[in-house]
């Protein structure tokens, strides 16, 4: 079920369109060459001007922008603005992103961008997705109370169930004790009315919870609570990628509209309206945590300057 995040971003940038994923035959750090995608005489030197070229295995940066007359085409050769982190050589699958970058890059030069990428559109989605977890939690003989601290249970995680051995068949089920989850915002208390009580081992129930998408992320083949989000190529979040990009539109839709004008400004608004009503659809939707568009994408027209 979980998606890694290469996969929802090509996705993801699939759904916006302007988008291709290319192998190289050379290069260098300003420049990549792909002659059986880019080599034609009829293709004007401008005719990725401006793109983003985005190199998933580069050190940063990862990304930069072609120049505006940045393509050979006798050669297949396209030239960046600025360099890249590595250079392209032989076998580098590079991507193509002409409409929106994949990543809000965050080193100095052309290939930054003043909008929001598909990362960053991807990890906002995130958080408005539900995901049921386990949460081992270790037991001491005698204890009722525990202290709870992770912060997406505090003020926005759901404890759904509590789950204990089975001493039957060896797997587990929902415990028969009254529990509760006491507190306020911050650091909460599980409680048990009838504690547990043994005399060796260390024995754990696993307590069931619904948390956002966005704090569970698996990185390097283990789960982890995370504060940020995917990061990596092979970091996954525990969702059904078609979910996850469809509640990611929202935000890429939003922010094509507001990195435009005229027309195309309105249409991207229309399409953010459009995609959320599609969203909130989702079972696994949060609506507690609503997307909250921006006043261009809400269709209402803009407040008249006072005469």
């Amino acid at each position: 079920m979980s998606t890694p995040l290469y996969v929802a971003r090509h996705r993801l940038a699939e759904q916006i369109g302007g988008f291709g994923q290319f192998v190289a035959t050379g290069g260098s750090t300003s420049t990549v060459i792909c002659a059986a995608a880019f080599k034609s005489p009829d293709l004007p030197t401008s005719a990725l001007a401006y793109a983003w070229i985005y190199n998933p295995t580069s050190v940063y940066p990862k990304q930069q922008r072609v120049r505006k007359d940045g393509l050979t085409f006798g050669s297949g050769q396209i030239n960046l603005a600025d360099v890249i982190g590595t250079a392209f050589i032989n076998s580098t699958v590079f991507e193509v992103h002409t409409r929106m970058p994949a990543a809000r890059e965050t080193a100095d030069g052309f290939g930054q961008a003043t909008q929001m990428g598909c990362l960053e559109c991807l990890n906002a989605g995130l958080r408005h997705i539900r995901t049921e977890t386990t949460r081992a939690l270790s037991l001491v003989s005698g204890q009722q109370d525990y202290a709870i601290s992770d912060a997406w249970l505090g003020h926005r995680g759901r404890l759904k169930d509590v789950r204990e051995q089975d001493a039957f068949n060896g797997g587990t089920r929902s415990t028969s004790r009254p529990w509760e989850l006491r507190g306020g915002t911050g650091t909460r208390t599980f409680h048990v009315d009838a504690p547990y009580r043994f005399t060796s081992g260390a024995p754990t129930i696993d307590l069931v919870v619904e948390r956002p998408a966005d704090t569970a992320i698996k990185v390097s083949g283990s789960w982890t609570d995370s504060t940020v989000g995917v990061l990596n190529e092979t970091d996954e979040a525990d969702v059904e990628v078609s979910d996850w990009v469809t509640v990611a539109l929202v935000y890429a839709y939003s922010s094509l509209s507001a990195a435009r004008s005229g027309p195309a400004r309105q249409r991207y608004a229309d399409l953010a309206q459009k995609q959320l009503a599609i969203a909130r659809g989702l079972a696994c939707y949060d609506t507690s945590q609503e997307i909250e568009l921006p006043p261009a994408a809400t269709g209402r027209p803009a407040l008249a300057a006072a005469s």
